[in-house]
Protein backbone atom coordinates (compact mmCIF):
# COMPACT_ATOMS: atom_id res chain seq x y z
CA UNK A 1 0.00 0.00 0.00
CA UNK A 2 1.83 2.78 1.32
CA UNK A 3 5.60 1.97 0.78
CA UNK A 4 7.38 2.63 4.70
CA UNK A 5 4.26 2.38 6.33
CA UNK A 6 2.23 -0.12 8.15
CA UNK A 7 -1.45 -0.81 8.79
CA UNK A 8 -2.56 0.25 12.51
CA UNK A 9 -4.31 -2.79 14.30
CA UNK A 10 -8.29 -1.84 14.50
CA UNK A 11 -9.66 -1.97 18.11
CA UNK A 12 -13.39 -2.48 18.47
CA UNK A 13 -15.22 -0.30 19.89
CA UNK A 14 -17.54 -1.51 22.69
CA UNK A 15 -19.81 1.10 23.04
CA UNK A 16 -20.65 5.11 21.79
CA UNK A 17 -18.91 7.77 23.10
CA UNK A 18 -20.63 10.41 25.19
CA UNK A 19 -18.92 13.05 22.33
CA UNK A 20 -19.81 11.39 18.94
CA UNK A 21 -21.55 13.10 16.36
CA UNK A 22 -24.20 11.60 13.22
CA UNK A 23 -23.82 12.56 10.37
CA UNK A 24 -24.89 11.36 6.56
CA UNK A 25 -22.13 11.13 3.51
CA UNK A 26 -22.38 8.55 0.92
CA UNK A 27 -18.53 9.66 -0.59
CA UNK A 28 -15.41 9.08 0.98
CA UNK A 29 -12.42 10.68 -0.46
CA UNK A 30 -9.05 9.59 1.04
CA UNK A 31 -5.71 10.56 0.33
CA UNK A 32 -2.12 10.79 2.07
CA UNK A 33 1.05 12.31 1.82
CA UNK A 34 4.18 10.91 4.24
CA UNK A 35 2.40 10.56 8.12
CA UNK A 36 -0.21 12.14 7.56
CA UNK A 37 -3.88 11.08 5.89
CA UNK A 38 -6.91 12.89 5.10
CA UNK A 39 -10.42 11.05 4.85
CA UNK A 40 -13.11 13.98 3.14
CA UNK A 41 -16.91 12.86 3.42
CA UNK A 42 -19.40 13.89 1.37
CA UNK A 43 -23.54 13.90 0.30
CA UNK A 44 -24.08 13.45 -3.17
CA UNK A 45 -27.56 13.90 -4.00
CA UNK A 46 -29.80 11.03 -5.21
CA UNK A 47 -31.17 13.70 -7.89
CA UNK A 48 -27.55 14.70 -8.70
CA UNK A 49 -26.71 11.40 -9.30
CA UNK A 50 -29.14 10.44 -11.03
CA UNK A 51 -29.03 13.31 -13.72
CA UNK A 52 -25.25 12.96 -14.18
CA UNK A 53 -26.07 9.55 -15.37
CA UNK A 54 -28.48 10.79 -17.49
CA UNK A 55 -25.70 13.10 -19.08
CA UNK A 56 -28.86 15.96 -17.57
CA UNK A 57 -26.59 17.35 -15.28
CA UNK A 58 -22.91 17.93 -13.36
CA UNK A 59 -22.91 15.71 -9.95
CA UNK A 60 -22.70 17.57 -7.28
CA UNK A 61 -21.23 17.12 -3.50
CA UNK A 62 -21.88 19.15 -0.82
CA UNK A 63 -18.49 18.72 1.86
CA UNK A 64 -19.97 17.06 5.66
CA UNK A 65 -16.38 16.33 7.14
CA UNK A 66 -12.93 16.07 7.00
CA UNK A 67 -10.85 13.94 9.42
CA UNK A 68 -7.27 13.60 9.60
CA UNK A 69 -4.91 10.92 10.84
CA UNK A 70 -1.88 9.06 10.87
CA UNK A 71 -1.27 7.34 7.55
CA UNK A 72 -0.95 3.93 9.23
CA UNK A 73 -4.87 4.60 11.14
CA UNK A 74 -5.82 5.06 7.59
CA UNK A 75 -4.57 1.96 6.29
CA UNK A 76 -5.33 -0.16 9.51
CA UNK A 77 -8.82 1.25 8.29
CA UNK A 78 -8.85 0.47 4.78
CA UNK A 79 -7.77 -2.97 5.58
CA UNK A 80 -10.88 -3.56 7.95
CA UNK A 81 -13.47 -2.24 5.52
CA UNK A 82 -11.89 -4.87 2.99
CA UNK A 83 -12.40 -7.42 5.37
CA UNK A 84 -15.73 -5.88 6.35
CA UNK A 85 -16.84 -5.83 2.51
CA UNK A 86 -16.59 -9.20 1.89
CA UNK A 87 -19.36 -10.31 4.43
CA UNK A 88 -22.04 -7.46 1.82
CA UNK A 89 -24.11 -8.79 -0.32
CA UNK A 90 -23.26 -7.13 -3.84
CA UNK A 91 -25.27 -5.29 -6.34
CA UNK A 92 -24.83 -5.48 -9.85
CA UNK A 93 -26.78 -2.37 -11.61
CA UNK A 94 -27.85 -3.21 -14.77
CA UNK A 95 -28.55 -0.95 -18.04
CA UNK A 96 -32.05 -0.91 -17.95
CA UNK A 97 -32.55 -0.18 -14.06
CA UNK A 98 -31.59 3.60 -14.94
CA UNK A 99 -33.37 4.10 -18.08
Amino acid sequence: MAQGYSASEMQAIETEPEHSVGLSANVIATAFAAGEACLDFYALSTFSVAHAILGKGSLSADPVVRITCPTEILLGLIERLRDVSKTLPSHTLQEDEHA
